[in-house]
C-alpha cells in the first residue's frame, strides 16, 4: 500500500492522535504526512489532507486549499469494521479503487457523498494504518462519526508532495490550519 517514496525530513509537528481527532472536530484542516508515500494515484493516508467530512467542508476546501472544480468528488476514510455503518460494498475497499453506494447519508458526511449517491471509499484496519485508525477510535469515543474526507495533500495541478518544503507552502499559502509529519 505504501510503496512510494519515503520521507525524508525530520519530523516537523507531531500531534498526538486525540490532538489530531480534536482538530478534525472542530473543522480543521490537517495535512499529514507519514512513512513512505502511496503507490498509485491515490492519498490512502500517507500524503492527504484530512478534514471531517460534514456539510460546507467540501466548498470551503475547494476554495482555501485544493483550487479545484467543485463537481470533482473526495472520498470518505473509515475504519473496515464501521463501512457497513454508511455504504453498502461487498469489494475490497482499501485502495480507494470502486464506489460504495451511501445508504446513511447524514448531513455529517455530506462533502463526501458524489451526485449519483456513491463514494470512493477507503477503508483501513489498526495494521494499514494505526496512527489514523486510533484517530477514528477516539473520534467514535467522542459520539462524532469516525469517518474523514481524505483528498491527496497538493493544490490542482500539482502532483503530491514528497519534501517538507512543499508541505511548509501548503501550510503557508493555503488554507491548511496543521501540518503533521510523523
Amino acid at each position: 500500500m505504501y510503496l512510494g517514496m519515503p520521507w525524508n525530513d525530520s519530523q516537523y509537528n507531531s500531534l498526538s492522535p486525540t490532538d489530531f481527532a480534536s482538530h478534525i472536530i472542530n473543522e480543521k484542516f490537517i495535512g499529514l504526512v507519514q512513512g513512505n508515500s502511496e503507490h498509485g494515484a491515490r492519498a490512502l493516508g500517507n500524503r492527504s489532507i484530512l478534514c471531517k467530512p460534514a456539510l460546507g467542508m467540501k466548498d470551503k476546501l475547494n476554495k482555501t486549499i485544493k483550487f479545484r472544480e467543485s463537481f470533482r468528488p473526495f472520498s470518505p476514510l473509515c475504519r473496515e469494521e464501521d463501512k457497513h455503518i454508511w455504504f453498502k460494498s461487498n469489494t475490497n475497499t482499501m485502495w480507494m479503487s470502486h464506489n460504495a453506494e451511501v445508504i446513511n447519508p447524514q448531513p455529517s458526511i455530506a462533502s463526501i457523498i458524489h451526485t449519483d449517491n456513491t463514494a470512493r471509499l477507503q477503508t483501513i484496519t489498526k495494521k494499514s494504518n494505526p496512527y489514523i485508525y486510533e484517530v477514528l477510535s477516539i473520534m467514535a469515543n467522542k459520539g462524532v462519526d469516525p469517518v474523514l474526507l481524505n483528498t491527496s495533500f497538493n493544490i490542482q495541478g500539482k502532483p503530491i508532495l514528497n519534501t517538507l518544503k512543499e508541505a511548509e507552502w501548503m501550510l503557508k499559502n493555503t488554507g491548511l490550519n496543521e501540518l503533521v509529519v510523523l
